[in-house]
């Protein structure tokens, strides 16, 4: 955000995940935005890893446009594992979206791997995973994480084993094609 583009679109708050206090850490992102059908696409690379800020916002201008964007946001801390978030094919406007970002302490998570295949058991590339955390307590769903399926089918994200429910939903090609129910993780795959 600056002078120029100053209608915020997205604000990002960096959070801990076990107790949603705001923690403070870093930010990258590779986008490319558009307007239309693309013909006017602009690449923006952001960076910031002095792990001085909670908050970060991205703004557009002018506020009577909508923008597109592909983005692959990621985000850590000290002492936390590093996690990313997708905005695929997402629609930019005058209201402001407002992302959490949820990070937790590296002494608190394992490596979880996320496997997807298709009805014939066959790996799928490209698929998004969104992990979402279940508050018991409020009955609500929050998107802790996000990974995007490689060659062979997998993606990996740091989660809290034992002692928190998380719930995957599997978006292919702009659909989301499954949800599955909470589940406690006791093993470092699924």
């Amino acid at each position: 955000c600056n002078s120029t583009y100053n209608i915020t679109t997205i604000n990002m708050t960096l959070k801990n995940e076990f107790n949603f206090s705001e923690i403070n850490g870093s930010l990258e992102f590779n986008a490319e935005y558009y307007l239309g059908n693309g013909d006017y696409k602009k690449e923006l690379e952001y960076k910031n890893t002095d792990n001085n800020k909670s908050n970060f916002q991205f703004c557009i201008y002018p506020s009577n446009y909508s923008f597109y964007i592909e983005d692959i946001i990621s985000y850590y801390s000290p002492s936390y594992e590093r996690r990313e978030y997708f905005l695929d094919e997402a629609t930019l406007t005058n209201n402001t979206q407002q992302l959490s970002l949820y990070l937790l302490p590296t002494t608190d998570t394992n490596v979880f791997t996320i496997k997807v295949t298709d009805e014939d058991d066959q790996d799928v590339e490209g698929a998004f995973v969104r992990i979402q955390r279940w508050d018991i307590g409020t009955n609500n769903f929050y998107t802790v994480g996000m990974i995007k399926t490689t060659s062979d089918g997998t993606g990996i994200i740091n989660l809290k084993l034992n002692d928190a429910w998380y719930r995957y939903q599997v978006i292919y090609e702009g659909e989301l094609v499954k949800t599955t129910e909470p589940t406690k993780e006791s093993t470092d795959s699924r």
